[in-house]
């Protein structure tokens, strides 16, 4: 998948643990170990919940104002959680690749706040990540959004039953599908 991609790691944790957390953290960050079963277990989750959108209204509306405002070769055009193909493709040595490409001081950031004194949050950081050699990351080139040159509708591939707004169903998905839907085949 060519999307774009921003990675988080992040970690909540009460201040008596602050050490061994950020200690984790910077393993995660500079020694990750890309297990393949992890991998298996992540690409399965994920494939489904892409077959799980297809039969929710709101996920297919998503997608499809999404791809119709942006269009597929601008990022936000396309669905965070990747297409199957994509899913189904990547591998141990593509996560690998990524991430020397990628993860580097220089393409990123440490975000903390909580309880903490910025001198004493900063040498800690310092003593974990200050050897990190920066790279040679280059953002990508994300490009520009054309407008959309006026209305039309936009239907999924597939037929469509809107919940009920009688209170039996979820009237708010209803009333999302309607201007983005506007006739569903049968």
């Amino acid at each position: 998948d060519d999307g774009f991609f921003s990675p988080k790691r992040k970690t909540a944790t009460p201040l008596s643990k602050i050490d061994s957390a950020l200690a984790l953290l910077s393993d995660m960050v500079l020694r990750p170990a890309f297990p393949a079963e992890e991998l298996a277990r992540n690409r399965t989750e994920r494939l489904t919940s892409l077959a799980q959108q297809h039969d929710q209204p709101r996920a297919i509306a998503s997608v499809l104002t999404s791809k119709t405002l942006f269009g597929t070769a601008h990022p936000y055009g396309r669905p965070g959680i990747g297409n199957e193909a994509g899913l189904r493709s990547i591998t141990v040595d593509d996560l690998r690749a990524f991430h020397a490409s990628w993860y580097q001081p220089n393409n990123g950031f440490i975000v903390v706040s909580g309880d903490v004194k910025g001198t004493d949050i900063v040498a800690k950081l310092e003593r974990l990540f200050g050897s990190w050699p920066r790279g040679g990351a280059v953002p990508p080139v994300v490009p520009v959004a054309q407008q959309v040159a006026g209305p039309h509708v936009v239907a999924p591939p597939q037929r469509l039953v809107a919940p009920r707004q009688d209170g039996a169903g979820d009237g708010h998905r209803a009333q999302l599908l309607e201007p983005v839907v506007r006739e569903v085949g049968a």
